[in-house]
């Protein structure tokens, strides 16, 4: 016999289906910005299951053609709507000769979500949220300040070190002393050995300049190591960002060495992405790290909420990208094996 949260079911190339299987949908990793979250829980039961969307609408109904298709008595066919309206979620009841409620009060048109908000629906009970996630591609190309600039940043990328020192006092004269720091603390890093005692708090200096720094321009100027090397998988490899050769993409540059192109993420979760996939990564100096975050297995640990990649190394209870519980599976609980509600 079919269960009810058995018949909740998605539309392929809309919702990416249960969280256990969210990002493998997607050929290659997720360039996408916005995300909605839906947690659905059967009344009077513990079950619950959650769904990831790529999508900043969605539609709830009995009928096939919905996003989420929920078969039980009081949900017409087409039930509800979510959206995202300028940063707001909003639910949108579509006139149900049954109802839509939020923290059961009816929905007469729509109403903007929060997160505490609890929507039922026939014998559901939903909870909603947006995720924003950013990723490498998401970012436009960086444009210079005039020639002077472009210049300049052309010799950096060309591996010109000392056109990073010019760089850093142009910047100084131009009163940009946020990006001029960071080229000269990120020269001071490239010069330093792994063991020097004061690497630790340069690099926590480099993470705090560059959280106040547009992705784009880190992407020209920052020099993180590359990992994941399937090359030289043995031992560490020696190379970093801004030595590697530049592409037509901004997040991707080639490795001479191994003949392999690198990718940059600015998550983990996005690293997690390319290193499946056997690629070799540079990670952000503003992603939060953990030991062996970019080791396998890959896929087996997923955050509840927006599907992050952990792995097994992670030992916390919350992701860290959006806080939600980090799970190994999503179906919790005991189903009853009949869909009618009363």
């Amino acid at each position: 016999m079919a269960s009810a949260l058995d018949n909740l079911t998605t539309v392929p190339g809309n919702a990416m289906t249960a969280v256990d299987d969210v990002m493998t949908q997607v050929d290659g990793p997720p360039y996408y910005l916005q995300m909605l979250v839906v947690t659905i829980t059967k009344l009077n039961s513990d079950v619950v299951r959650r769904f990831v969307y790529q999508s900043q609408s969605i539609t709830i109904g009995s009928a096939q053609e919905n996003d989420v298709i929920l078969f039980a008595k009081g949900i017409d066919k087409h039930h509800a709507r979510l959206l995202l309206s300028d940063g707001k979620l909003v639910l949108v009841a579509l006139n149900s000769k049954f109802g839509t409620y939020v923290n059961e009060g009816p929905v007469e048109s729509m109403v903007v979500l929060r997160e505490t908000d609890n929507v039922r629906i026939g014998g559901f009970t939903l909870v909603c949220r947006h995720i924003e996630i950013d990723t490498v591609d998401a970012h436009d190309r960086y444009t210079a300040d005039g020639p002077i600039e472009q210049s300049l940043l052309h010799a950096i990328v060309q591996h010109d070190d000392t056109s990073r020192i010019i760089y850093a006092d142009w910047l100084e004269q131009q009163g940009d002393q946020v990006r001029a720091e960071f080229v000269r603390v990120q020269g001071k890093l490239l010069a330093m050995q792994p063991g020097d005692a004061e690497r630790a708090a340069h690099e926590r200096r480099l993470g705090a300049l560059a959280a106040e720094i547009d992705v784009a321009w880190r992407l020209l100027i920052a020099s993180p190591a590359v990992e994941r090397c399937g090359v030289a998988f043995r031992f560490q490899c020696p190379m970093t960002w801004s030595a590697l050769q530049a592409t037509r993409r901004d997040g991707v540059r080639h490795c001479t060495g191994c003949r392999r192109d690198v990718y940059y993420a600015l998550t983990v979760g996005e690293a997690r992405e390319h290193a499946k996939d056997g690629h070799c990564v540079a990670l952000d100096v503003t992603s939060a790290r953990w030991r062996d975050d970019l080791s396998e297995p890959f896929g087996e640990r997923l955050c509840g909420g927006c599907g992050m990649d952990v792995g097994d190394a992670f030992l916390g209870d919350e992701c860290p990208r959006c806080s939600y519980p980090i799970l190994r599976e999503v179906l919790v609980g005991e189903i009853d094996d009949e869909i009618e509600m009363a």
